[in-house]
């Protein structure tokens, strides 16, 4: 039989403004953006709930704070969540450090709060709990791959991640939703920042490539990141209105224990 809730912390980064947008998000946060009803943030905690991962982490900015409260109250029935409020846009590595204080598990998932997937990733979670891994990434193939961190892959194994690539190498991308060992903390202080006064989680996991620690496992189904173009919001409400997300794939039956 297999538990409900698995024993990962997930961290859910909703900061950024989403700028590549235009008007969409002249007055509001991307993830507050509304799709087939929801704001795009929920349907990222429903993509958590999906893959087992009930104890979640929410960075945000500090003007949003009291919508993600109301956020919070409309879902507490089904998770134990808090915020973290990154005060600064100094990046995704700085981000997930500020979470380390509410880590409650040994394993932990980051996600990306603009990324819709059409089938939750639970089975990759359970797996990444039973094997000796330190970092999985999840890899789609798109159409626009010089918008994302490209995996250059060799005899099924990342050799390298390029990230947004003016000519890409190849079409798998790297989504936003990745996992790790807690010990991910110990590598974060370390990371540069890059040309933006960024520290970006995406030169933590090239270390774990660095040394052959990284795995990955390609998606099911379609993957969006809406925060790529004002077209992409529009694929978002198709997306959710003719295929639906966070589904269960056929092969996975949860079971409650």
């Amino acid at each position: 039989m297999l538990k409900l809730h698995l024993p990962i912390h997930g961290i859910l980064l909703l900061g950024g403004r989403g700028t590549r947008m235009s008007g969409l998000t002249s007055i509001t946060n991307k993830h507050l953006l509304v799709v087939g009803g929801k704001f795009v943030a929920e349907y990222a905690i429903g993509f958590l709930l999906k893959c087992g991962i009930h104890d979640i982490t929410m960075v945000i900015n500090p003007e949003d704070e009291s919508l993600y409260s109301d956020l919070l109250q409309r879902n507490q029935y089904a998770l134990s969540a808090n915020t973290v409020v990154q005060e600064q846009p100094l990046g995704t590595a700085h981000a997930v450090s500020l979470c380390e204080p509410s880590i409650q598990h040994a394993s932990v998932a980051t996600l990306w709060g603009d990324n819709l997937f059409e089938f939750a990733l639970r089975k990759s979670c359970e797996d990444f709990l039973r094997q000796a891994e330190t970092c999985r990434v999840h890899l789609a193939t798109v159409p626009n791959p010089q918008d994302f961190g490209v995996a250059i892959l060799q005899e099924g194994r990342i050799v390298a991640i390029e990230d947004k690539p003016l000519v890409s190498r190849a079409s798998t991308v790297c989504t936003g939703f990745m996992l790790f060992r807690s010990t991910v903390f110990s590598k974060l202080s370390g990371i540069q920042p890059n040309h933006k006064q960024e520290r970006d989680i995406m030169d933590v996991v090239r270390q774990y490539l660095a040394v052959n620690a990284l795995t990955h496992t390609h998606i099911e189904g379609r993957w969006l990141d809406i925060g790529t173009c004002p077209e992409a919001y529009q694929t978002a409400c198709s997306l959710v209105q003719n295929c639906g997300v966070n589904k269960c794939p056929h092969t996975e039956r949860i079971i409650n224990q």
